[in-house]
């Protein structure tokens, strides 16, 4: 069965934010103020391994660690730590402290702890040279590093952000404006290669084998909104597919043929599909107002909270061009 997919609206850097009472995370990219535009390189395997990081506190540490775990299962491969995107995530977390966590992604000259207006410029200035750089973040009351990494990971954009090409990561967490918050700092050095998986591998979150997966995302909490028409109520944790065929056939033209999520009974799942516009098919529709997503990616939202304590089953098919994409695997709820 062929599927309809739905643009949803989101920022052209793929800068977005989520905000709830006590909660709130934030997630963007870009590669426009990082330099003169260099020639594209082309894309190495991803990472399985990296050096150990060397961060003096547990929770930094935790950070790295567990979101290095999901982007391994996810296919994503392993980003490095990099001490100078850990300090420019830890200028950023000061700034937020001092002047408000409701800053956001940016920072305002003049303000005590000021280091730049944007990521790219905050990475700069603590001396990475890019051609790449994203940044995500979150707080809330007596956060700890794990639920910022929940939350995160319970998103639409800001998963997508979490398993990006990135080579590098720097982390910082802390207190910021009262709350406990977090940031990421991710990058592409300036000449590097992008990580990317091989030619018909399907990036997946869930990811396959995963436990203790989370039940529940609330659209209304990611800004902006990819599912406004569902108010403030919670649907289910969001199951995310990316096709990335390497070298001159990538973005050759995206094709979903069939994404389902099927619960331990067998029964499907209601769910929506989230893509960007590009990714189209013989009976793919897409609003033409901005791409929320870049092409490839691909999104199921459960329409309802999934069950505790339960194994469902994706699957997923689709094609980059000539370059088919199948994969059908299993994950587990907490």
């Amino acid at each position: 069965m062929l599927l309809t997919l739905r643009l949803t609206r989101h920022f052209r850097l793929a800068a977005c934010a989520l905000a709830a009472a006590l909660l709130a995370a934030c997630g963007g990219g870009g590669d426009g103020d990082g330099g003169p535009a260099r020639p594209p390189v082309e894309p190495q395997p991803v990472n399985q391994d990296v050096p150990a990081a060397d961060y003096p506190d547990s929770a930094r540490l935790t950070l790295y660690q567990q979101l290095n775990t999901v982007r391994l299962g996810a296919g994503a491969g392993a980003a490095r730590q990099n001490v100078r995107l850990d300090r420019a995530a830890a200028n950023h977390l000061d700034y937020l402290r001092i002047n408000g966590v409701s800053a956001g992604h940016g920072e305002q000259p003049g303000l005590q702890g000021f280091t730049g207006s944007t990521p790219g410029a905050r990475v700069t200035a603590a001396g990475y040279a890019w051609s790449f750089v994203s940044e995500d973040l979150a707080w809330g009351s007596a956060f700890t590093p794990m639920q910022c990494l929940d939350l995160l990971l319970s998103s639409v954009y800001h998963l997508a952000s979490l398993l990006a090409e990135q080579v590098d990561m720097g982390v910082a967490f802390g207190l910021a404006g009262g709350v406990n918050g977090c940031v990421f700092n991710f990058g592409v050095p300036r000449g590097g290669a992008p990580q990317r998986p091989a030619s018909s591998v399907v990036k997946a979150y869930p990811y396959p084998g995963q436990r203790g997966v989370a039940t529940t995302f609330v659209p209304a909490t990611e800004s902006p909104n990819p599912m406004p028409d569902v108010g403030g109520r919670g649907v289910g944790q969001p199951v995310f597919v990316s096709m990335r065929a390497q070298g001159a056939s990538d973005g050759a033209g995206y094709t979903v043929s069939a994404f389902t999520l099927r619960d331990a009974t067998g029964a499907a799942v209601a769910s929506r599909l989230i893509a960007d516009s590009a990714t189209t098919g013989p009976d793919v529709t897409a609003d033409p107002v901005e791409p929320g997503l870049r092409p490839g990616e691909v999104f199921l939202v459960p329409l309802s909270p999934l069950a505790a304590g339960s194994t469902y089953t994706a699957s997923f098919s689709g094609s980059n061009g000539s370059v088919p994409y199948t994969a059908t695997w299993q994950f587990t709820t907490r």
